[in-house]
């Protein structure tokens, strides 16, 4: 079992769906070419999403989570990352409220370097953090 996350809104629901309103959540096991027709409830931040994407492919050289430009983590290792930076457990606390993200954001470590093998779910993880804190958007974990 892994684990994944979404940002969600002050009204606790995912940022972004698909056309026919599915979420994040129910997105997870399927392949990139399936997961067309993404809307997000609010199209900055859909871009600001898009943006850290692009930024973190600028950075790594490579294809970041596949779900960072839709809002959210998928890769385990990326969930990894942002546990290790915010030393809080998912499994104990699957729902980080804005308040809580926002308080985590003044306790955050990404001092730890990053191997080359989860140099992807380190930036994936930090980019996705800090635009989940610059947007005041919480953070909903669930398992697949």
């Amino acid at each position: 079992m892994g684990w994944n996350a979404y940002a969600i809104d002050v009204n606790g629901n995912c940022v972004a769906t698909l056309q026919d309103g599915r979420s994040l959540e129910q997105m997870v096991d399927q392949p990139e070419f399936e997961i067309q027709g993404v809307i997000f409830f609010d199209a900055t931040i859909g871009e600001i999403f898009h943006n850290a994407s692009l930024q973190v492919r600028q950075i790594i050289g490579k294809n970041p989570d596949r779900f960072l430009k839709y809002g959210g983590l998928d890769l385990p290792g990326s969930i990894e990352m942002l546990q290790k930076a915010t030393r809080c457990a998912i499994m104990e606390d699957p729902v980080w409220e804005i308040e809580q993200v926002q308080s985590l954001n003044t306790l955050i470590d990404w001092g730890f370097p990053p191997d080359l093998s989860t140099f992807c779910e380190y930036w994936s993880s930090r980019m996705f953090f800090q635009v989940c804190v610059e947007q005041n958007l919480g953070i909903r974990f669930f398992a697949s």
